[in-house]
């Protein structure tokens, strides 16, 4: 049998390139012996990458057991339509594996704060094909949470914690290194041209849930209210990630829901430890933007309504104890009371996370779950998204979160 065996054979996927890999994934002097390797197209491919699921066999040079590498291969995606809603994205992330993270991981060891924020990465490349390798950690204990049940108590505190880590050292880095986060200014929604296809996902979430809210009895005025509003969710939207330079900001990981984020958990069912994955679409701005994201895109709803406060202290905590350890001006690091107010003023980055991704999480399982599909404008497209929005689960979420979010004025 071939020793290079492939389901599929991308032509980046080299012998050298594995060795290469091999080589990063020990950073030691040794020389390691490339024996195999298995690439295989993943099923369920992200929407912001194609994915690849490779296996390395190997042993050292010296000779002894063979040895075992998984990894993810993450590559730039080729589909037109996702290719153009992510434009310049897929770079951020280039970034954040290559210079942002080994500075975080810096910050936290200089400060004796022994915890990884993401998976390893081995190789990053810009060209002739962007894609970056990771460490799959499927084999090594970590696992997702229930996508469609949300996150826990447990689950949300563990998160947070890492969350706080990334916001806090990014704020380190940006005293230290300026320079590095301006690609990051240009907000990932906006009414650029290039961002355009970013607001298609608002536009159709508000549009999915009228038209089942429509067939509610009693939800005439929420109704009207959703009408008018889908005029102006966008610019409501938008409004959410114009960043100030006189509050304090931090690198939103800007997509911090359930499937971005993996668990390793002790023999007694506690959680050792937190992961989270995918940063293409980081950007500068508020903390509030990751904040309301994760608690209505992913938090149980009843962890929310009562646990809120608790939850947003442990955040607050962590943060402000790497930047005094970082020795980060004290007078510059927020209070817990800030924090609140920032959730307050971005917190219709809620709305559009209960009416877009939400549905799209608790929705039962279906082969055909596709974005392409949700977003599409034809008779396909309105049967799935009655589908998703027709979920009886997900109507007992929303209903109640409505009139709160109408009580908060979001929906004005």
């Amino acid at each position: 049998m071939n020793n290079e065996s492939t389901n599929i054979f991308p032509k980046w996927a080299t012998r050298s390139f594995f060795e290469e890999i091999l080589q990063n994934y020990h950073s030691d002097n040794n020389t390691h012996k490339l024996l195999s390797y298995n690439v295989k197209t993943s099923e369920n491919a992200g929407y912001a990458s194609d994915m690849f699921f490779v296996d390395i066999k190997y042993t050292k040079e010296s000779g002894g057991r063979g040895q075992l590498l998984r990894i993810i291969i993450k590559v730039k995606p080729v589909s037109e339509m996702r290719r153009s809603v992510l434009n310049t994205m897929y770079k951020r992330e280039i970034i954040i594996y290559r210079d942002v993270l080994p500075k975080i991981r810096k910050i936290l060891s200089d400060n004796t704060i022994h915890t990884e924020i993401a998976p390893q990465c081995l190789i990053t490349q810009d060209e002739p094909i962007t894609l970056l390798a990771l460490e799959n950690l499927a084999g090594m204990g970590y696992s997702s949470a229930d996508i469609r049940q949300g996150l826990d108590f447990n689950q949300t505190k563990s998160i947070l914690g890492k969350l706080a880590a990334f916001h806090a050292c990014s704020v380190v880095i940006n005293e230290r290194y300026p320079e590095l986060f301006v690609p990051f200014h240009d907000p990932t929604i906006s009414h650029h041209p290039d961002q355009e296809n970013f607001v298609i996902f608002f536009r159709v979430g508000v549009r999915g849930l009228l038209a089942e809210l429509s067939t509610w009895k009693g939800h005439e005025e929420m109704v009207k209210k959703l009408t008018k509003l889908e005029a102006t969710i966008v610019d409501k939207g938008v409004e959410v990630y114009k960043w100030h330079k006189n509050t304090f900001n931090v690198l939103n990981h800007n997509d911090v829901w359930t499937s971005n984020m993996i668990f390793k958990h002790n023999n007694d069912g506690t959680i050792e430890d937190t992961l989270l994955l995918d940063y293409q679409l980081c950007n500068w701005g508020s903390p509030g933007i990751d904040l309301n994201f994760l608690f209505y895109g992913s938090v149980q709803d009843h962890v929310r309504r009562n646990k809120l406060h608790e939850l947003i202290q442990h955040y607050h905590s962590v943060m402000a104890e790497i930047l005094t350890k970082s020795n980060y001006a004290t007078e510059k690091i927020p209070s817990l009371d800030d924090i609140v107010k920032e959730m307050a003023r971005t917190g219709f980055h809620g709305v559009n996370a209960a009416l877009c991704l939400r549905p799209m999480a608790m929705m039962p399982p279906r082969e055909d779950t596709q974005m392409e599909t949700f977003l599409a404008d034809n008779a396909e497209g309105v049967a799935f998204r009655r589908h998703v929005y027709g979920n009886p689960d997900y109507r007992r979420f929303i209903e109640p979160l409505l009139q709160e979010f109408d009580n908060l004025g979001y929906l004005d």
